[in-house]
């Protein structure tokens, strides 16, 4: 039971080599962006151009955090159920890790250029939140039914839901409706690692 983890470590190697070695980058600070601003802006519409960039970028680097941490989520061993137990804990654990990782990312970035970036972000965090209480909750059920084999059979039939919730988020949702965002998205180069399989970045499914 690992959802695409091929794709989980390419999207991690990319954000990685991004990262500058996997250390914290500062993306508030980042140097002139690569790409030129679109013909005929004026210098104000350039700096919002720049700023807004350079905030998706924090946004692409704090969702990389939940990308390394699901492509190291580990293997279920189904050979007995003890065995399942721990596993299904272990990778919920991790799950848990990563969602936490990227809802304090999301928190500490600055406040967004335009207005819908901070919809964007707002939304993604309740619903990460939603689903790490969700992982959490089924984690503590597989801990107790440790040493109970039918309790803990069902607990194991229930690990699959919230990683079925997550492989079906779209990791950049409401960067497509945003024009500014959009943009953004196209010329950020955390957020062009995310989009190298598809426009729409999810972990699986």
């Amino acid at each position: 039971m690992r959802p695409r983890k091929t794709l989980f470590a390419a999207l991690a190697v990319s954000i990685c080599v991004t990262a500058v070695g996997c250390g914290e980058r500062q993306p508030q600070n980042a140097e002139p962006l690569e790409q030129p601003p679109g013909p005929g802006l004026t210098s104000a519409e350039v700096q919002r151009e720049d700023a807004t960039t350079r905030w998706a970028e924090g946004y692409c680097l704090a969702v990389g955090e939940l990308v390394r941490s699901m492509s190291t989520i580990p293997m279920i061993d189904p050979s007995t159920t003890q065995r399942a137990t721990r596993t299904s804990s272990e990778l919920l654990g991790t799950m848990i890790t990563g969602l936490d990782r990227t809802v304090s990312r999301l928190r500490d970035l600055a406040e967004a250029p335009v207005p819908a970036g901070e919809r964007v972000r707002a939304k993604a965090i309740s619903e990460y939140n939603a689903i790490r209480d969700r992982a959490a909750a089924v984690k503590q059920t597989l801990d107790a039914a440790a040493q109970d084999p039918a309790a803990s059979r069902q607990a194991i039939s229930a690990a699959g839901g919230p990683l079925d919730e997550i492989g079906k988020v779209n990791l950049l949702a409401g960067f497509e409706s945003v024009p500014e965002l959009a943009t953004a998205r196209e010329r950020a180069q955390a957020c062009r690692d995310l989009t190298k399989q598809g426009p729409e970045p999810r972990l699986g499914y």
